[in-house]
C-alpha cells in the first residue's frame, strides 16, 4: 500500500475518535440535564463528567482485548472492526431516550452505549499508530505520524464546529431537548463510512515477518519489557492531561472569566485547525532533529511557562482567549508529534500493539480523573490557579521520562 494511502486509512479513524469525545465534552451541559437531572446543577454536571471518566477507564480493557489479538493474529481485521463499533455506539447514544422518558434506565443505557464506546476508543489510536509505523520507513515516521495526529486536531475541530453551529442554530431549550444529539449522529454516520473503506486494508509487512507472535501478548510485554512500560507511562502524563483539560474548559471559562460560549467554541475551533497545521511540521522537524530532543524542549517550556500562559485569561477579552488557545494547541502539536512515534518505537512488533494500548490507555484513565478534580476544587476555590500549577508539576515528571530515553 501507498504511504499516502495508509496515512489516510489511519487519520480518518484517529479524527473521528477526537470528534466524539469533544462533542461529550461540549455539550456536557445539555447531557446532563437530559440524563442526570438533579435539584444541584454541580451535582448533576459531576455526574456527567463522571460518565465521560468512564469512557478513559474503560479504555485500557479495550486497548488491552484488542491489542492482544492484533499482536497474535494481525493489524488489519481489528483495524477495521473498531471503527464498527465506535460508529453504533456512537450512533445509539444520540438516539438513547432521556431519563424524563425512561427513568433510570435511561442513564444506564447511555453509560453502556458510552462503555462500548471507550471499548473502541481504546483500541482505535494504539492501532492506528500501529498499523502505520509498521507500514513506515523510520526516517519519515515523525511526518507520516504528524499528518495523522493533525487528524485528530481537524476531528477536533469539526466537533467544536458542530458544537458552534448547532448553538448558534438553536435556542437553549432546543438544544436541550433535540439539538445536542445532532453531533453525535453524525459522528456515528462518518464511522461507518470510515469501516466500509478501512475493510480493504492490507496487514503489515512487520507482522507478516514476525515468524513467532505471542500467544498471550500481555504475559510477554509484562515481563519482557516492564522499563518501557513505565517510560511510556512518564512520557504521556503531560500531552494526556493537557488533552483532557482543552475538552472541559468550557464548562468553567464561562464561568471564571466570563466568556461566552459561542467565543469558547469558535476560539477552540480556530486553535484545533491551528494544531492540525503544526503537526505535520513538527513531525517533519522531529525527523531531522529528532523525536527526543523537539519533545524534550516542548515539556520544558510547559513547565517554565504554565503559570504566564493562564495569566492571559486573566484580561476577560476575545484576543486573550484565542491568544491562550492558540499558544496551549501549539505546546501540544509539538508534544503529539513526537511521542506518539516515540511510544510505538519503544516496543518490538510482537508486542507493539499491546505495549502502545497498555501505555496509552492506562494513562489516560489515570487523567481522566483530571475534569472531577479541577471542578472539585473550583467548586471550594472558584480558581483555576491550581491548574497550570499541576501541568508544571506533570511537565517535570513528563521531563524526566524523555530525558532518560534512548535517543530517537
Amino acid at each position: 500500500m501507498k504511504s499516502s494511502k495508509i496515512t489516510a486509512l489511519t487519520s480518518f479513524g484517529a479524527g473521528l475518535e477526537y470528534y466524539d469525545f469533544i462533542i461529550y465534552a461540549l455539550l456536557s451541559p445539555y447531557i446532563s440535564e437530559q440524563f442526570f437531572p438533579t435539584s444541584h446543577p454541580s451535582a448533576a454536571m459531576l455526574a456527567t463528567l463522571a460518565v465521560f471518566a468512564i469512557g478513559y477507564l474503560i479504555r485500557p480493557i479495550g486497548g488491552i482485548i484488542f491489542g492482544m489479538l492484533g499482536d497474535r493474529f494481525g493489524r488489519k481485521h481489528y483495524f477495521a472492526l473498531t471503527l464498527l463499533l465506535m460508529a453504533l455506539s456512537t450512533f445509539c447514544m444520540g438516539i438513547a431516550p432521556t431519563y424524563h422518558r425512561f427513568g433510570l434506565f435511561a442513564p444506564l443505557l447511555f453509560i453502556g452505549f458510552r462503555i462500548i464506546q471507550g471499548i473502541s476508543f481504546g483500541a482505535e489510536l494504539p492501532g492506528s499508530l500501529t498499523f502505520l509505523i509498521e507500514h513506515i520507513h523510520e526516517k519519515s515516521r515523525g511526518t507520516h505520524c504528524g499528518f495523522m495526529i493533525s487528524s485528530v486536531g481537524l476531528g477536533s475541530s469539526l466537533g467544536a464546529l458542530i458544537a458552534y453551529l448547532t448553538s448558534q442554530l438553536f435556542t437553549t431549550a432546543q438544544m436541550t431537548t433535540f439539538g445536542w444529539r445532532i453531533p453525535f449522529l453524525l459522528g456515528g454516520f462518518l464511522a461507518i463510512i470510515a469501516y466500509f473503506i478501512r475493510k480493504k486494508a492490507t496487514e503489515t509487512p512487520a507482522f507478516l515477518a514476525n515468524k513467532a507472535p505471542p500467544k498471550y501478548a500481555l504475559v510477554d510485554l509484562l515481563r519482557d519489557h516492564p522499563q518501557s512500560i513505565l517510560q511510556g507511562f512518564g512520557m504521556l502524563l503531560l500531552p494526556t492531561s493537557l488533552v483532557i483539560f482543552i475538552l472541559i474548559i468550557p464548562a468553567y471559562f464561562r464561568d471564571a472569566y466570563h466568556y461566552t460560549s459561542h467565543d469558547i467554541y469558535l476560539g477552540m475551533t480556530i486553535s484545533q485547525l491551528w494544531c492540525a497545521f503544526l503537526l505535520p511540521i513538527f513531525g517533519r522537524l522531529s525527523d531531522r532533529v529528532g523525536r527526543k530532543r523537539l519533545l524534550l524542549v516542548a515539556t520544558t517550556t510547559t513547565a517554565l511557562c504554565s503559570l504566564l500562559l493562564f495569566q492571559l485569561l486573566t484580561f476577560k477579552t476575545k484576543i486573550a482567549l484565542f491568544a491562550f488557545l492558540g499558544l496551549y494547541e501549539t505546546l501540544i502539536a509539538a508534544m503529539a508529534a513526537c511521542y506518539f512515534t516515540l511510544l510505538a518505537e519503544l516496543f518490538p512488533t510482537r508486542v507493539r500493539y499491546t505495549g502502545v494500548a497498555l501505555c496509552y490507555n492506562t494513562v489516560y484513565a489515570i487523567v481522566a480523573m483530571l475534569p472531577m478534580l479541577i471542578h472539585t476544587i473550583y467548586t471550594h476555590t472558584q480558581s483555576l490557579l491550581y491548574t497550570p500549577l499541576l501541568f508544571t508539576l506533570l511537565a517535570l515528571v513528563t521531563t524526566f521520562s524523555v530525558w532518560n530515553l534512548s535517543p530517537g
